[in-house]
């Protein structure tokens, strides 16, 4: 089996040689996180029929690009990892090629977000259920932790696998062709025997993460000294122009590369222990 270290320099390699799947490796980091829309509303001048009318829209909006950010995001998934596949047998696949296969597998991979996120929040709640009723005394407070925190305690490493699972069953998916339940089902069989394996996956990964954010620290300081010469010379809007001006760029870089690093090192990954597939 290559070593974790030997998988880690080839993703490297992978990641330099074709920079075109930044853009996808974009949405897959982008879409994996949360966002907010804040909504500053004049509180004097604005009837309140002008408010609700605001607010509605800004709902709606929000929840317009939501979907728009979720469904780029599953797509660019699946068009990554069968990239990253094509790519790792010297081919060279065009990026229509990619959408095409995100597109093919969509729902699937959506599928097997949406299953490890409901079973993952069920497993917490169900373990921070108690303490909740301890904190709002419909339960004994010791009851509660005395209940709660052996649940939570069991519902760590149950989330962790569910994570381990999932990266192979989104393969599985893409690559094997299977359903929801059938990669499911897959991921948890091949965690079997490979589980340290799969944890260093996952070390590497955060390793990766940590070193995104210190490459960005050259470049960010500059950028945030700069606003705040702006913001005490000329006010917070240009500081805050000047910043975005900067510092955009910089991210969407960052954040696709760090996006597609991550996708290409459980895919390697897992086409490391799938010789059948290469």
């Amino acid at each position: 089996m290559t070593s974790i270290r030997t998988l880690a320099l080839e993703t490297l390699r992978s990641l330099w040689r074709d920079k075109r799947l930044w853009f996808f490796g974009f949405f897959v980091a982008a879409g994996a996180g949360g966002g907010g829309l804040q909504l500053d509303l004049p509180g004097h001048g604005v009837p309140v029929q002008g408010m609700s009318a605001l607010l509605v829209g800004a709902l709606v909006g929000g929840g317009a690009l939501g979907v728009l950010a979720l469904g780029l995001h599953v797509v660019s998934e699946g068009a990554l990892i069968r990239s990253v596949f094509e790519g790792r047998a010297g081919a060279r696949p065009a990026m229509r090629d990619g959408w095409r296969a995100g597109f093919s597998s969509a729902w699937r991979v959506l599928g097997v977000k949406a299953l490890v996120v409901l079973v993952s929040a069920l497993a917490i709640g169900v373990g921070a259920a108690p303490v909740a009723l301890g904190a709002m005394k419909v339960l004994p407070m010791w009851l509660g932790l005395a209940v709660g925190m052996p649940l939570l305690i069991v519902a760590v490493p149950v989330v962790l696998s569910l994570y381990l699972v999932h990266e192979v069953a989104l393969r599985m998916v893409v690559l094997e062709g299977r359903g929801v339940l059938g990669a499911m089902r897959g991921g948890r069989e091949f965690l079997r025997g490979r589980l340290s394996y799969l944890l260093s996956l996952m070390v590497v990964d955060g390793v990766a993460q940590a070193a995104s954010g210190l490459i960005a620290l050259p470049l960010v300081l500059p950028a945030f000294a700069l606003g705040f010469a702006l913001y005490a010379a000329f006010g917070v809007v240009p500081a805050v122009i000047a910043v975005a001006v900067l510092m955009v760029p910089v991210a969407t870089v960052l954040v696709g590369a760090r996006g597609t690093f991550r996708s290409t090192l459980w895919t390697l990954g897992f086409l490391e222990e799938r010789p059948t597939l290469g």
